[in-house]
């Protein structure tokens, strides 16, 4: 439980945001597998499945595990032409298609869609009102071509300042051409009380191999690799809020 709850803080800008898209386009955070697919009917058979949000799909385990690890095998319909990769261990799986996956309790299905651009944070005890002074942004690979973005949205977390205008949006960028993958953080629009103005981030690139050559604002940067994630991981140092930065690596 602490560890979900851990997640749940490091994931809280992307379920902020998913909320504030509920407030405007009154679209459920939980979804069902119908409302983003209706034309495959597939879609309609499987009610233990959602969409939380428009990136993770979930799949909650509901039966016994076995074993010491206490494991459950389940099968999870995943929709659509979409490359998904299982959040807890990078697996990746084509979309369209029903897999077996195994859960211990540490875990249980949650998938996240490739190509696309998700916004983290460091744990936080206070997740929805401390400042935002490092995004971490996630980017499970996309297919040749993907040109994907996701909308950061921000506000302070205890007002109801947001009606009056008093929020912020950052859009996150994800694209892949020619082998060559580009991360843009574009300038932040808009502005609200106690905004921080300076920011760092860390950039997650899960399936590209240790020591792929990377450029932050045409720059060549340092990297390193987590093991855990078998992911390249990219600092960018603390910068204003309103500068775009650009990150282009060949991995």
């Amino acid at each position: 439980m602490r560890r979900i709850y851990h997640l749940r803080s490091q994931l809280m800008p992307y379920i902020y945001s998913s909320v504030h898209q509920c407030y405007t386009d009154m679209l459920p955070l939980n979804r069902g597998l119908y409302i983003e697919y209706p034309a495959d009917q597939q879609s309609y058979q499987h009610p233990g499945e959602f969409l939380f949000g428009d990136l993770l799909l979930g799949a909650p385990v509901t039966a016994p595990g076995e074993g010491e690890q206490k494991i459950v095998r389940q099968e999870v319909w995943l929709p659509g032409d979409e490359e998904w990769y299982h959040f807890f261990n990078g697996q990746s799986y084509k979309g369209g298609q029903t897999v077996t996956v195994e859960s211990d309790l540490n875990e249980f299905p949650l998938f996240i869609k490739g190509g696309y651009p998700l916004p983290m944070q460091p744990y936080t005890e206070r997740m929805c009102s401390t400042p935002l002074t490092q995004l971490i942004v996630r980017c499970y690979p996309g297919r040749e071509g993907a040109d994907h973005s996701y909308t950061l949205y921000e506000d302070d977390g205890l007002t109801t300042g947001y009606e009056q205008g008093l929020c912020a949006t950052t859009l996150l960028n994800y694209r892949k051409t020619d082998g060559r993958t580009l991360i843009t953080i574009h300038p932040a629009e808009g502005s609200y009380d106690g905004q921080p103005q300076q920011r760092a981030y860390r950039i997650e690139l899960p399936g590209v191999p240790a020591g792929s050559p990377v450029t932050v604002n045409g720059k060549r940067v340092k990297t390193t690799f987590d093991a855990a994630l078998n992911a390249l991981i990219v600092p960018v140092k603390t910068m204003s809020i309103r500068k775009a930065v650009n990150i282009q690596t060949n991995g």
